[in-house]
């Protein structure tokens, strides 16, 4: 007798939808980082400090972003309840990490507000739906 096999996200289309939507932010993630860094380097007046952290967080970002998108494909795809938490959790320090960052500088751009808004709200329905549609076990 065959083993069965692993559960997939094409047996239910909103599962499917969802994990493709995480996706898509984090792929959007890490194409984002260079175009983001780009934006602040080489700002008149700053420091070679300055920007060395520019670039550093732009790496960070692109590799933070390049993990959530394995964990996504992988074990949040299969519906594994840890990793659905882990990705939960690194939403809301990423993405609420703007909204915390302003409240601390006074400095966020609006465009960073509707961006990484935009995408803590998609995350977290995302991460809803697939918290309550597990999937299904073989």
């Amino acid at each position: 007798m065959p083993a069965p096999s692993p559960p997939t996200i094409d047996r239910d289309p909103i599962r499917g939808a969802a994990v493709a939507i995480l996706a898509m932010i984090h792929v959007l993630g890490i194409l984002g980082a260079p175009f983001a860094a780009h934006l602040h380097l080489w700002q008149p007046g700053a420091t070679p400090h300055q920007n060395f952290h520019v670039v550093w967080e732009a790496c960070k970002y692109a590799t933070a972003s390049l993990f959530a998108l394995a964990l996504v494909l992988g074990p949040v795809a299969r519906g594994q309840r840890w990793a659905i938490w882990i990705i939960g959790i690194g939403s809301i320090v990423m993405f609420g990490g703007v909204f915390f960052s302003h409240a601390l500088t006074h400095g966020g751009p609006v465009i960073d507000f509707w961006a990484y808004g935009s995408f803590f709200v998609l995350s977290l329905a995302a991460l809803g739906v697939l918290a309550s549609r597990r999937a299904p076990r073989t």
